[in-house]
């Protein structure tokens, strides 16, 4: 896999491809992302996928994450979410979360991190 990864909103044709590596139930309100390799085919599986869902305090809920670099995939996220309306997003504790947000201010809250946006 190439090193050319670039993070976007998973374009509506790409869907089908997400939900194969976040099996959760349809829902209006949920966005889903994919870290994908620019030179791979357009059909291809993306190299991570998250699904975040916003509440109504303005927090966003990472719901659902695969593949690597996780890391990777949770910086790219939490950059995203800077240039939305978000105040925070809260993502479960998982291998890869703290290394994706070293350079954060994350706040633990049982088995979630928070990080303020």
């Amino acid at each position: 896999m190439s090193h050319d990864l670039v993070f976007r909103r998973v374009p509506p044709g790409r869907r089908d491809v997400a939900r194969r590596f976040v099996p959760v139930p349809g829902d209006p309100d949920a966005t889903w992302w994919e870290l994908v390799d620019v030179a791979a085919a357009s059909a291809g599986p993306p190299a991570a996928v998250a699904l975040t869902r916003t509440g109504d305090d303005g927090v966003v809920r990472v719901v659902g994450l695969h593949g690597a670099p996780v890391g990777r995939l949770v910086r790219e996220l939490v950059a995203a979410l800077r240039r939305t309306d978000a105040v925070a997003v809260e993502i479960a504790d998982a291998p890869g979360v703290l290394e994706g947000l070293s350079c954060e201010q994350a706040e633990r809250v049982g088995n979630h991190l928070v990080v303020p946006l």
